[in-house]
């Protein structure tokens, strides 16, 4: 079920997301500034857009990456956006995805804005939890 998420803390947003999907069909998508962090230490990384993660902005052209989830890069990913503005309001990371297989499970887009953030795969459970961990303000079902 897709959830529309308000966003707390958006680092331990993602890092609780990569925690959840890693695994060998698991995969991150990040666009935005790229080259003003350290994402030397990805494995396996690629800048071509494949289904299903594709660039949402096409002017200005913004940097583009897709990692797998293995745990390596799972670690990169969290030291990386755990830095202070890495990720949300004004940050270099402006649009993430994570996908499992064919299907996007997770999505923050325009810098982890409110009405662009949301996750087709995690439970209520695991979105209460959040919730109590102060990591999001609040989550409801999408409708339509």
């Amino acid at each position: 079920m897709r959830y529309w998420l308000e966003p707390r803390d958006p680092s331990r947003l993602l890092a609780a997301v990569l925690r959840e999907f890693a695994g060998p069909s698991g995969a991150l998508s990040l666009e935005g500034r790229l080259h003003e962090l350290p994402l030397w230490a990805f494995e396996n990384a690629t800048e071509q857009p494949t289904p299903p993660l594709a660039r949402h902005t096409s002017e200005p052209l913004l940097d583009f990456l897709i990692v797998p989830l293995t745990p390596q890069n799972v670690n990169v990913a969290m030291r990386t956006t755990a830095r202070p503005a890495a990720v949300g309001h004004a940050s270099p990371i402006v649009h993430v995805q994570v996908a499992t297989g064919p299907r996007i499970v997770f999505g923050a887009y325009d810098n982890f804005h409110p009405d662009c953030t949301f996750s087709d795969g995690l439970l209520e459970a695991a979105l209460t939890r959040l919730q109590h961990e102060a990591i999001i303000w609040r989550f409801a079902p999408a409708i339509g």
